[in-house]
């Protein structure tokens, strides 16, 4: 049993603690490393502007789907688990350790210090914020999961981390892990996590340059630059 008295935080990743949004990126790397012809066949301006506008149709007609995404992670099928693996910790070590913004790094230090437990809760992938994750101490991490079978992905989305279903993946890890602390702190960038935030005492909004204007008083903001 954990500890009832756990105080948690929740926070997302992709521009709360790395400064860009890093899974099409990441699905673009291990595309390049494994099947580079591939690559340049998928991963160029029309085909990436034609699944824009795909997305932005759907979304129109109410259905959440993004659609290059989709169609990035189709290209990781029959790849190994062991493959993927080894391609996210050069990823993190290539392109998202030195892009980490360092105000929310540091404030998740403190909160590691004063004993709170830290879960990431991320539309991006573990296979490259574990590595964060273990390189400062969290060992909560829910993000996006590619399906498999047996050891070999089978280029789908099992479950995404966005939005919504943030709260719902959540809900059902705390069941799991019989986690009964209180959630005292939500950290993010984006609108797109209100639900998430809704769940904590505090709420704290990672900025860039400048104030967003869907902030509401209830919350605090931090402004990097």
């Amino acid at each position: 049993m954990e500890d009832a008295n756990e105080k948690i935080v929740l926070v997302d990743f992709c521009e709360t603690i790395a400064n860009f949004q890093t899974l099409d990126p990441f699905l673009e790397y291990v595309i390049r490393k494994v099947n580079p012809q591939k690559y340049y066949w998928i991963c160029n301006s029309a085909v990436i502007n034609l699944c824009s506008v795909m997305t932005r149709i759907m979304q129109h007609v109410g259905i959440t789907y993004y659609v290059y995404k989709h169609l990035l992670v189709k290209q990781l099928k029959g790849l190994g688990y062991n493959a993927i693996v080894e391609c996210g910790k050069e990823y993190y070590r290539e392109k998202v350790r030195d892009n980490l913004i360092m105000p929310t790094v540091e404030l998740l230090r403190e909160l590691q210090k004063e004993q709170y437990r830290i879960v990431i809760l991320s539309g991006g992938s573990d296979f490259y914020i574990r590595c964060f994750a273990d390189e400062i101490g969290i060992r909560d991490v829910l993000s996006a999961e590619f399906g498999f079978a047996g050891s070999v992905c089978t280029g789908k989305i099992k479950n995404e981390c966005l939005g919504e279903n943030k709260v719902i993946s959540l809900k059902k890890y705390i069941e799991e892990k019989k986690i009964t602390g209180v959630f005292s702190i939500g950290i993010s960038d984006s609108q797109s996590d209100i639900s998430m935030l809704k769940l904590c005492e505090r709420k704290i909004v990672i900025s860039h340059h400048k104030h967003q204007n869907w902030i509401t008083n209830d919350m605090e903001e931090i402004i990097w630059d």
